[in-house]
């Protein structure tokens, strides 16, 4: 592409900052006596945890990131597309428990319309906030009391083109890493005009805590065929991985919904330099006139397939995790593949669930300290007309065979609220201690609350 399409490295920042078992389980929530902390746990193990209701206001929210303190695993942060934000739409629940109550509940006001909200936490107790911005340029935020008080936005740049799409956010959290509190948020760039331009990865990264930031391609400009959503994670070593999927266009039309890879590439200083595109999998797209495919009975409803990664380990043994759905023909089924080589090589996607009944999708990963990874999902095996969807959860030692899967919820949802809109994005999930959380969406309150759940193992 022509000098046009070059990504301008124009940064600029705001300085001024301000604060302003179901049924098989016995499932208790210990109280708050005494001034002790509340624990989700339940008995015997493994069991399905009690379910929290994060969100109980007004209006409804839905989650898209899960994080807890990597100093004080009791705090977590759940960054949603909220209702009850106004122009907003970006609020924040906190909880100091561990997740039993969820009292805190802030908003960030956005310089103009704000997409692709993701959040991370460093090692100094400081979670920050990333997020697009309608003036197409990427904006980070920070609060250092568990998310409760945020700072003004501190922009990070623009592109002078089509503008960054879903940025993602991840922090290098591990104390024996060259590059610890490094900060990475990758993004999606358009080139030369909405809709018809061409796409490119970038990933924007800050070894200061935010102050300066440097932006790296990963490939080259993408005409016809679209790159989109892309995801990151760090190794134990500092290592950074992103993957993210591509697909051909004919015409600029629908994508090709068969063969559609997924690519992986890695930094190892720091975000300075990346490796070439290297091919994790192919798959294959639900059907439809929507650009990823539609998610089947919901009409022309989009739905995102977004390859998550998560890494366990460091350097040339490292396990690399992705996650994705697989359309075969008749069901959207999920499929995760590992590398065992640090994500040189990939082997052949494995099915997580053994049910050939109801389409299941938005996938997300999350890796225990022992190595386990725990891959939560919606489905809707439950519901016969194959509408109505409710959490999954199941976990494998090796990425190769995966075991019960637990049903989180006995509550059914209904879709069509998102007709047209898109279903969200997959349902944030975390490891914290020897539990396996996710949150999801439900509409038991006649709008879409946001609610947390898991397996204790």
């Amino acid at each position: 592409m022509g000098a046009a399409c070059k990504l301008k490295n124009v940064f600029f920042v705001l300085i001024v900052l301000t604060c302003g078992s179901l049924a098989q389980s016995q499932m208790t929530a210990a109280n708050n006596a005494g001034g002790s902390p509340n624990v989700l746990t339940c008995s015997p193990a493994p069991c399905v945890l009690p379910i929290v209701q994060v969100s109980n206001l007004t209006y409804g929210a839905i989650p898209a990131r899960l994080v807890a303190n990597p100093n004080n695993s009791s705090e977590m942060v759940l960054g949603t597309d909220d209702g009850n934000c106004g122009g907003s739409g970006e609020g924040f629940y906190s909880t100091r428990d561990g997740g039993s109550t969820w009292l805190g509940h802030s908003c960030i006001s956005p310089r103009d319309y704000p997409f692709g909200l993701d959040i991370a936490y460093d090692l100094n107790n400081r979670v920050f906030a990333g997020a697009g911005d309608g003036d197409a340029i990427l904006t980070l935020r920070y609060s250092d009391n568990n998310g409760v008080l945020w700072s003004r936005a501190r922009v990070l740049g623009g592109s002078g083109l089509g503008g960054p799409g879903s940025p993602r956010l991840a922090i290098d959290a591990s104390p024996s890493s060259p590059f610890k509190n490094s900060i990475y948020m990758s993004s999606i760039h358009d080139c030369c005009g909405e809709g018809g331009g061409a796409t490119r990865v970038f990933v924007l990264h800050s070894s200061d805590g935010g102050q300066h930031w440097k932006s790296v391609p990963l490939d080259q400009w993408q005409l016809p065929s679209v790159d989109a959503f892309q995801r990151l994670s760090v190794g134990e070593d500092g290592i950074v991985y992103v993957t993210w999927m591509r697909c051909s266009r004919p015409q600029l039309g629908p994508c090709v919904k068969d063969g559609v890879p997924i690519y992986l590439s890695k930094s190892a200083d720091g975000g300075m330099t990346w490796t070439p595109p290297s091919l994790v999998a192919t798959t294959s797209l639900a059907p439809g006139n929507c650009l990823f495919g539609c998610i089947p009975n919901v009409g022309v409803t989009p739905i995102d397939n977004e390859p998550v990664i998560t890494v366990v380990g460091s350097g040339g043994t490292a396990r690399v995790y992705v996650v994705f759905y697989n359309w075969s023909g008749t069901q959207m089924q999920v499929e995760v593949v590992t590398s065992t080589d640090g994500g040189k090589t990939f082997g052949t996607p494995v099915r997580v669930s053994n049910s050939d009944v109801g389409d299941q999708f938005v996938p997300s990963i999350s890796a225990a300290p022992d190595g386990t990874v725990a891959v939560s999902w919606l489905d809707r095996r439950n519901d016969p007309a194959n509408l109505k969807y409710q959490p999954f959860l199941a976990t494998s030692k090796d990425g190769q065979a995966f075991g019960t899967n637990f049903l989180l919820t006995s509550y059914q949802t209904d879709p069509t609220p998102f007709l047209g809109g898109g279903i969200p994005g997959p349902p944030p999930a975390l490891w914290k201690g020897s539990a396996a959380y996710s949150t999801w969406t439900d509409d038991s309150f006649g709008d879409f609350r946001a609610k947390l759940g898991g397996v204790q193992f």
